[in-house]
């Protein structure tokens, strides 16, 4: 099976039916001992997705969410601008907070990923 042309309708779907999200990731800090600074790096990318609410089928997988009010899940394609993992923070279209991502689950036939579905949680600095 072509995986490719299935990663690549993904993109295109996602990107008809969806907006843009950022995804914020933070890398290592860096300590300056002679100023006693210490600097958190943080990098960004910018990813169509789709916002759905948390569904009666996602309830085990959200179980250590917070609040119903305050969850979603997000559908991203595979792309090489860069992949979300748990623990990044995003500002999904139409809302200014960011949100952080609790568990990421990426659907990878035959080791070829195709697209990732984040389940977030409001909140995070």
């Amino acid at each position: 099976m072509d995986y490719d042309r299935a990663r690549a309708n993904a993109l295109r779907l996602i990107a008809d039916a969806g907006a843009l999200a950022t995804v914020y990731q933070s890398s290592a800090s860096t300590y300056d001992p002679l100023a006693d600074i210490e600097t958190n790096a943080e990098t960004s990318f910018t990813i169509p997705c789709v916002v759905l609410p948390i569904g009666r089928d996602d309830e085990q997988t959200a179980a250590d969410m917070l609040t119903l009010d305050r969850k979603a899940k997000l559908l991203m394609p595979a792309v090489p601008a860069g992949t979300p993992s748990s623990g990044d923070r995003v500002i999904i279209p139409g809302d200014t907070a960011r949100w952080t991502i609790a568990e990421v689950k990426t659907l990878r036939p035959d080791g070829t990923a195709i697209m990732h579905t984040c389940f977030i949680t409001r909140g995070g600095s």
